[in-house]
């Protein structure tokens, strides 16, 4: 009987490992670099995708230029985001990669990208939040430029006064610009 019991707890013991491991799988899926893509740091894959891109045009690029956003190199969530764009399944990969881009970009070009994404979806009130984070996180003579733009003036003008009202002084400031510059 003692034995019988010693095969149960460890049946149950490894039964709750897998569970384990394999719950882990399943929360890093998204993670993952596709499996074709054999490269070691983010520069390295974005070297290799810009090299497939340029000269023999496949769509391994693809692939190369999202591993090497997971990596850490920023640059390429930008860029790979934009092409994820156009078709309906690839809106949240591109919203994803700009998003991954974005939290550690250093020029920022993955938050421009994300605030113009959700501008164009008219998602509003995610454009809105994104923009205050970018406010933050850049100049304020940069955000403006960005505001400023001719594509993007009208739809800041939705949005500012609300920010405004939310306690975000920036975005009053700017939203008194324009009116002043109509």
């Amino acid at each position: 009987m003692d034995f019988n019991l010693k095969i149960i707890f460890f049946v149950t013991n490894l039964s709750i490992i897998l569970t384990i491991i394999s719950g882990c799988a399943l929360d890093n899926r998204e993670e993952k670099t596709p499996a074709a893509v054999q490269c070691s740091s983010g520069l390295e894959c974005y070297s290799i995708g810009k090299r497939y891109f340029n000269n023999e045009k496949s769509p391994e690029w693809r692939d190369y230029f999202i591993a090497s956003c997971y990596k850490g190199h920023s640059p390429a969530c930008s860029q790979v985001g934009i092409a994820f764009e156009d078709s309906t399944k690839g809106e949240s990969m591109a919203e994803k990669l700009y998003s991954i881009g974005c939290e550690r970009d250093e020029n920022l070009n993955s938050c421009i990208s994300l605030i113009h994404f959700y501008l164009k979806k008219g998602q509003i009130e995610n454009a809105k939040s994104s923009f205050i984070e970018f406010c933050h996180k850049e100049n304020e003579e940069k955000c403006s430029d960005f505001v400023y733009s001719k594509f993007y003036r009208d739809q800041f003008i939705k949005f500012l006064p609300d920010s405004c009202k939310g306690g975000h002084s920036y975005s009053c400031r700017l939203y008194e610009s324009i009116i002043k510059n109509d």
